[in-house]
């Protein structure tokens, strides 16, 4: 990578030794971005977000890891 800044060099290096995480992790930790996004009910079952828009449109938004071969 060409042109990254220090912090950007930093950034990327704890982001390549991030610890594992499942898709429930991924789930939990982009729920409260949704919720500060979007105005809807929104549940969060622990398998899935669950969206209820005011104009009676309903989401689910499911994760699920892909694994290298």
């Amino acid at each position: 990578m060409k042109n990254i800044t220090a912090e950007q060099k930093t950034a990327l290096n704890e982001a390549k030794n991030e610890k594992h995480f499942n898709a429930q992790n991924l789930l939990e930790e982009i729920t409260p971005l949704i919720k500060d996004y979007f105005i809807a009910e929104l549940d969060f079952d622990g398998k899935a977000i669950n969206l209820s828009f005011l104009n009676g449109q309903k989401f689910r938004i499911c994760a699920e890891e892909v694994l290298s071969v």
